[in-house]
């Protein structure tokens, strides 16, 4: 299992302190680090740096981790603005660089007077956007590229900005589930970059990516699939509580309510604009999806939540890889939703760096052999 990789998702926190929490996870031995992309986001959530700046930041002062946003959408960035970023984020990370692209959200849109389309509008035009991405990327002066889409016309373009990374960095599609976007993931991605799954529900969307892919004429294990590891590292059960507590809102807003009914949990909020793409970020929304969660059984909220040490979160994780993940990305819930504290968090990448990390790239297994 030496191939499998371990990222960090940083948000919540502080810029500086988001700083720092990338150069943690370069210290402590992850491969790859997450940044939101957002103008704003639902209460309490902290998902509001500007990506590349801070994505720069963090490579000026780390050497291994790969860095991409989680996720960049085509609503607000034209793809040559993308495409440009990623190439000098590259360059200057001597090849660490890369993208996760969406559809979008509604509150990153309409407020700020932006058209908001629907959703196969939203999918059609990723997956445009994809495509000239990874075509401006491999473009040159000498070799000019020529576009025809709905939503997007280039005719001889090109960047001087070239990234290091051959044949160009990777782009993940970001999905949180949908059909359409999960063919783009087939069609067009380098990975995919998802947010709340089960073990079940990744397996199931594995699986639509994968025929998607062989429809396309590609390698299924050439696409690299991310899971989101949402974590409570810790065995008191009163702090397990309180991080399942402040996950139970986004489960609501995240996953679709036919999932939920499945597992035995009725969504009672009336309406379809409490869902996170379609919501926008007020108190008032947020709270009446906390309200609505307040009795989400906690059952439910450790399908989607790794919560106790670090036996819990090798057999979790060994599950995910089964299903067909082959990079776990962290998110903690303690460091950042409880507590809003690096410190705090620092505590859950020591017990990766010790305990998860090892034991997946194989040097424990090897000890232990020994």
């Amino acid at each position: 299992m030496s191939d499998i990789r371990f990222g960090l998702t940083v948000s919540m926190y502080p810029p500086k302190d988001l700083v720092r929490a990338g150069i943690l996870a370069d210290k402590y031995g992850f491969d790859s680090v997450w940044a939101p992309d957002h103008l704003t986001d639902l209460p309490p959530s902290g998902d509001r740096v500007e990506p590349w700046v801070t994505l720069a930041a963090i490579g000026a002062q780390t050497k291994h981790v790969m860095l991409s946003t989680c996720v960049t959408d085509t609503q607000r960035r034209h793809p040559a603005v993308t495409a440009h970023a990623v190439a000098t984020l590259d360059e200057l990370t001597d090849g660490r660089g890369a993208v996760a692209i969406g559809a979008g959200e509604v509150m990153n849109v309409k407020p700020f007077g932006l058209p908001w389309e629907d959703p196969v509008g939203r999918t059609e035009r990723l997956a445009e956007a994809v495509q000239i991405i990874k075509c401006l990327w491999l473009s040159s002066r000498e070799k000019p590229i020529d576009f025809n889409g709905k939503y997007y016309a280039l005719s001889q373009a090109w960047l001087d900005q070239h990234p290091v990374q051959k044949p160009h960095p990777p782009l993940y599609v970001g999905s949180l589930g949908s059909h359409r976007t999960l063919e783009i993931v087939g069609k067009y991605g380098d990975g995919w970059f998802p947010w709340l799954n089960t073990v079940e529900t990744f397996k199931r969307r594995s699986e639509t990516i994968k025929q998607a892919a062989e429809q396309a004429g590609r390698s299924f294990d050439e696409i690299e699939r991310v899971s989101l590891l949402f974590t409570a590292a810790t065995t008191d059960e009163k702090l397990q509580k309180r991080a399942m507590d402040a996950l139970k809102p986004e489960i609501l807003v995240l996953v679709d309510r036919k999932v939920l009914k499945e597992m035995g949990f009725e969504v009672t909020i009336e309406g379809s604009d409490y869902k996170y793409q379609k919501t926008m970020p007020t108190e008032e929304k947020a709270q009446i999806a906390a309200k609505a969660a307040e009795n989400m059984p906690y059952e439910i909220v450790s399908k989607f939540m790794t919560v106790g040490g670090a036996s819990q979160f090798i057999e979790r994780i060994d599950q995910f890889i089964k299903a067909g993940a082959r990079h776990i990305a962290v998110r903690d819930v303690i460091g950042q939703y409880v507590y809003g504290s690096l410190e705090r968090g620092e505590e859950t990448l020591k017990m990766f760096a010790r305990k998860i990390i090892p034991y997946f790239k194989g040097t424990k297994k090897k000890k232990r052999r020994g």
